[in-house]
């Protein structure tokens, strides 16, 4: 519930809709980077009566009479540690391969004073375009992509740019 979306996301279910809604998610590992993340979303949206439905693993947070499904409690507590580890796995292999790959020679990094097109960093960053063109802030929009501010600023500043041509 820290990011800024999920925070409008609950604050529209809770303010919109009576009796018991429910929100749909592809899969429960979108709900936060860690099991603690997930299991608090949960937590947080099942305490205000909103039932959450996972596509992928197939369950709803809430039985049809609006109780807590201890099923679902299992499912995503394994479920939500095995998205954990995977990102954990990826993040160490990653790790390995670049510095495997630093000492062949082969990842030097950016050429020294090499400098990106303005059309290609907005290229690379459509999300960061995006939420700036929605007037979100520069920390709202670094949180929310997990980019640096640094790079939301420069995104920002070429888009300033290309608006007063």
């Amino acid at each position: 519930m820290e990011r800024p979306e999920a925070s409008k996301l609950f604050d529209h279910v809770t303010e919109n809709y009576d009796g018991r809604p429910t929100i749909v998610v592809d899969s429960i590992d979108r709900l936060g980077r860690n099991l603690i993340d997930i299991l608090r979303t949960i937590e947080r949206l099942t305490a205000n009566g909103i039932n959450l439905k996972s596509i992928k693993e197939g369950f709803e947070t809430l039985t049809d009479d609006g109780k807590e499904n201890p099923t679902a409690k299992i499912v995503v507590s394994l479920m939500g540690s095995i998205a954990e580890m995977q990102r954990n796995i990826i993040k160490e292999r990653t790790a390995e391969g670049i510095q495997i790959a630093r000492a062949a020679g082969k990842f030097k990094g950016r050429k020294f004073g090499s400098v990106q097109s303005t059309s290609r960093l907005l290229e690379r960053h459509p999300v960061i375009v995006k939420k700036l063109n929605k007037g979100l802030t520069v920390r709202e929009v670094a949180e929310i992509t997990g980019k640096s501010t640094t790079t939301v600023m420069k995104v920002r500043k070429v888009l300033k740019k290309d608006m007063n041509i």
